[in-house]
């Protein structure tokens, strides 16, 4: 378990090393300082994301508070009946609030800067992202009980990084020229879109793994459906604003 554990530590911590490398080698030089830019406001927006995504379970025990208080049920039971009985909506929720942090973050943070700069930005956010999840994962995975890993939980260990480094520097490349063409609140609007929808889907597999509303080869099905659609969805992201943005400095600089 825990050599398996290292190997994706060490996998997660050279992926956004390898990635900087590559930017920097085949497309273009950035400054230290927009990487940061993009850590503050990725920061940031996590701040309010985790503050919002708190209060649908906040409101639920508030209002069964007594029947905390005299131990006629529990808090992780009270959790779980609610995460079953709003099964639909809360992922939704979820996910929609990921993207409205993070995606006006991103707007703010891209807004006005060196359009070439939007790489680096978005690769701040990447490495927030990715930094978060590698907690996430070492701490799941050092209390964890079972002796190896589920098919289902490798895949997404193994695109998660993949999928952050591509999305987060395409979303910031497409937005910043979304808003050099005057077209900001329609780039920002896709943006959110896109993020809504892989927040959202990750929140479904994860509520729906964790409750056993789906047997295994179902929810093996559903996963391998979603990171295809993922990657898809980044690369595409990725390759749209890497064109633009080289075509809108090639022609200004020409």
């Amino acid at each position: 378990m825990y050599y398996v554990l290292v190997i994706f530590i060490l996998y997660w911590a050279l992926a956004p090393v390898l990635a900087l490398l590559m930017f920097r080698r085949f497309l273009w030089m950035g400054k230290w300082g927009w990487v940061f830019v993009g850590l503050g406001y990725m920061v940031l927006a996590l701040i309010f994301q985790s503050i919002l995504q708190q209060i649908p379970e906040l409101v639920m025990i508030i209002m069964h508070l007594n029947s905390l208080i005299t131990n006629s049920i529990s808090i992780i039971e009270l959790v779980k009946t609610f995460s079953i009985g709003n099964s639909v909506w809360l992922p939704l929720y979820i996910g929609f609030v990921a993207g409205l942090c993070q995606e006006t973050a991103r707007y703010f943070a891209v807004k006005g800067r060196l359009i070439t700069s939007a790489l680096y930005v978005g690769f701040g956010f990447s490495l927030v992202d990715i930094a978060v999840g590698l907690i996430n994962m070492v701490v799941a995975m050092a209390l964890s009980k079972v002796g190896g890993l589920p098919l289902i939980s490798i895949i997404g260990l193994s695109l998660n990084p993949l999928v952050s480094i591509l999305y987060h520097p395409g979303a910031s490349m497409y937005l910043r020229y979304a808003q050099e063409l005057k077209r900001g609140l329609r780039g920002y609007v896709i943006t959110l879109a896109s993020h809504t929808y892989l927040d959202t889907a990750v929140s479904y597999l994860n509520i729906y793994a964790m409750l056993g509303l789906l047997d295994q080869t179902s929810l093996l099905n559903v996963t391998s459906i979603f990171w295809a659609s993922a990657i898809i969805l980044s690369i595409a992201l990725f390759a749209v604003g890497l064109s633009r943005i080289t075509r809108f400095a090639i022609n200004r600089n020409g």
